[in-house]
């Protein structure tokens, strides 16, 4: 498998799927007006993520700072979707990929 192929086809799906990472790349999105639009909404989304980040972990301190164990347990419970997630996300490219191969044989 050659690793341009499935990173190009990697990032035509992200395309068909995602707007945002269409207005990301540039792609589509010419007018200086909806550039700055999306870099508006693009900084309002970050800042709201960072709150919720800031305000999960405190609020999970907090309610374990008298057992270890319970915050070790939501950190694993985290870590472990994300591994899952990123597992899946792999196994969906990798079938887009040779979705594409078998179709353009």
């Amino acid at each position: 498998m050659n690793e341009s192929i499935i990173i190009k086809l990697c990032n035509l799906q992200q395309l068909k799927t995602s707007p945002f990472s269409r207005t990301a790349a540039h792609i589509f999105v010419s007018p200086a007006a909806d550039r700055a639009a999306w870099r508006q909404q693009s900084e309002y989304q970050r800042s709201l993520y960072q709150a919720k980040f800031v305000e999960f972990w405190s609020a999970t301190v907090e309610d374990c700072r008298n057992n270890p164990r319970a915050l070790w347990r939501t950190v694993n419970s985290i870590l472990n979707a994300l591994i899952l997630y990123r597992r899946r996300r792999f196994i969906n490219h990798l079938l887009t990929y040779l979705k594409c191969v078998i179709y353009n044989s």
